[in-house]
């Protein structure tokens, strides 16, 4: 939602920019007519009325070059917003997946706690097999709780 309103936002600046742009180059063909005529018909009678002209046509001439400048600075600076929104975007999923991974290990451990809670209770203490079952679980989620320490603190 906020990318579509900066992109219609950029979208409206270059139209902006475009228009701005034909509008000069429509004085520009305006001014360059009116002293084809002029010298034509023989108006500009001095070098004064020649000079306003040129003048006339250096001050369009500058703003479009202004104009082109901004443009190219506005683009400039929307493709390096958009390259900053993808590495922000990048970073939101990556951290999407560390969460991911670490409520996947919280479960885990829950699990395991959760077997070790019902073999427990189950009370044969005697059986060789059951007692090795406890402490290979309660290892493991030894082990699954340091990992997810460093996870979240590394």
């Amino acid at each position: 939602m906020e990318q579509n309103s900066r992109d219609q936002q950029l979208l409206e600046i270059f139209s902006e920019h475009e228009s701005a742009m034909q509008l000069l180059e429509e004085e520009r063909r305006k001014i360059e007519h009116i002293e084809v005529q002029m010298l034509q018909r023989g108006v500009v009678q001095n070098d004064a009325e020649r000079r306003e002209l040129q003048l006339e046509k250096k001050m369009i001439e500058n703003a479009t070059s202004d104009l082109m400048k901004a443009h190219d600075e506005v683009l400039n600076l929307a493709m390096e917003q958009k390259k900053e929104w993808e590495e922000l975007f990048k970073e939101m999923i990556e951290l999407e997946k560390k969460i991911e991974a670490q409520h996947a290990m919280e479960l885990e451990i829950e699990i395991m706690k959760g077997a070790l809670h019902v073999i427990e209770h189950m009370g044969n203490y005697e059986d060789i097999e059951v007692i090795k079952m406890i402490r290979t679980l309660q290892q493991e989620i030894k082990g699954t709780e340091e990992a997810l320490d460093a996870m979240e603190h590394g």
